[in-house]
């Protein structure tokens, strides 16, 4: 069972997780030995990333880091077994939604209009008699778990129906791989839906909510998708070359190895979205919010970055070759690939 957040005023996390677990962990980020750190409870659904350790005793720490239009909150994951403290970043695509599905704050109510995000399912065992929220539970069963309260099997929970984020590797077949090209679907609820491979070409999904759903390798080319919400949304391997994303909210999503070649994500909020390996060339991020975001590895050749919020952002061997940074932002937790020079890109810090 989660604990409320605990703010530990006037402690690092590596000072915090000593007063809690009696050691002093080793820490992987110079965050973590900053203040502002809040303690959130453990996870037992995920394993370390670290090779050499199979435990899954985690110890969960956000820290928010606000800019003018959102707040992104740092992770911090103490592995009780290796006693390693380690951000988001290496864990795997799979763990990285577990986390962030059960460690979720609430979602607006266009997403708790699903009925996967709001049915609870109560323990069978008369003694126990647990409520658990059925994404969870379908978690926990995904991992071997049981009910939290007595560890009992859940009753009837079939892994294959779950939606959106921490579906299985090979999802159901989705009622949306039929050719919905060049179709008019503004203003339409899709929260939560399984689009894997849908072939959404030169659709109209303006307005469009898209929360938590799964477009993993889905079609997307020249799509119009103007202030669509798609937080925590899987996009991952999706081909949206010159797709229009103004002014959308892209927080948390999952654009791992996306094509996005001339993709204009003017105003975009792309608040902690994960762009490991994203083909984003000549693509438009004028004053897109990339504040906590990852890029490690992405081709950002010839992009247009002036105006962009990189607070926190980490473009670890990312390709910048003639990308524009005149006017971006930035701050000293920002990661920049190895011989560039922000000073010399006209980067204002902050």
């Amino acid at each position: 069972m989660r604990l409320a957040p605990k703010v530990s005023l006037g402690m690092t996390l590596i000072e915090d997780a000593h007063g809690r677990f009696g050691f002093t962990p080793t820490s992987t980020s110079s965050r973590f030995t900053k203040t502002g750190w809040a303690y959130e409870g453990r996870c037992e659904l995920v394993q370390c990333p670290d090779g050499a350790c199979s435990g899954q005793q985690l110890e969960i720490w956000r820290k928010p880091m606000g800019t003018r239009r959102s707040t992104y909150r740092y992770w911090g994951i103490l592995c009780l077994t290796c006693e390693i403290v380690f951000e988001l970043r290496p864990f795997d695509a799979a763990s990285k939604k577990t986390l962030r599905d059960y460690f979720a704050p609430q979602l607006s109510t266009s997403v708790t209009r699903s009925t996967s995000e709001t049915k609870t399912l109560r323990c069978t065992n008369p003694r126990c008699r647990h409520k658990t929220p059925e994404i969870l539970a379908i978690q926990r069963s995904r991992s071997g778990l049981g009910c939290a309260g007595c560890d009992r099997p859940f009753d009837g929970v079939i892994v294959r129906e779950m939606r959106g984020h921490g579906a299985q590797s090979e999802p159901r077949d989705s009622p949306w791989s039929i050719d919905l090209s060049e179709r008019d679907l503004r203003d339409i609820d899709l929260s939560m839906e399984n689009l894997v491979g849908a072939n959404l070409t030169e659709t109209v999904l303006r307005g469009t909510t898209l929360d938590g759903a799964d477009l993993t390798g889905a079609k997307l080319t020249r799509v119009d998708l103007t202030q669509v919400s798609a937080r925590r949304t899987i996009l991952s391997k999706a081909n949206l070359t010159g797709a229009v994303l103004r002014d959308s909210d892209l927080s948390e999503a999952d654009l791992t190895r996306a094509r996005m070649w001339a993709t204009d994500l003017t105003g975009a909020n792309a608040v902690g979205a994960d762009l490991t390996k994203a083909f984003l060339e000549h693509a438009v991020l004028r004053g897109t919010d990339l504040s906590g975001a990852t890029l490690v590895g992405a081709v950002l050749k010839r992009t247009m970055l002036s105006g962009t919020k990189l607070y926190g952002a980490d473009l670890t061997d990312a390709d910048v070759a003639e990308a524009v940074f005149h006017w971006a932002f930035a701050d000293e937790s920002t990661i920049w690939p190895r011989g560039f020079d922000p000073t010399t890109a006209k980067v204002i810090f902050k």
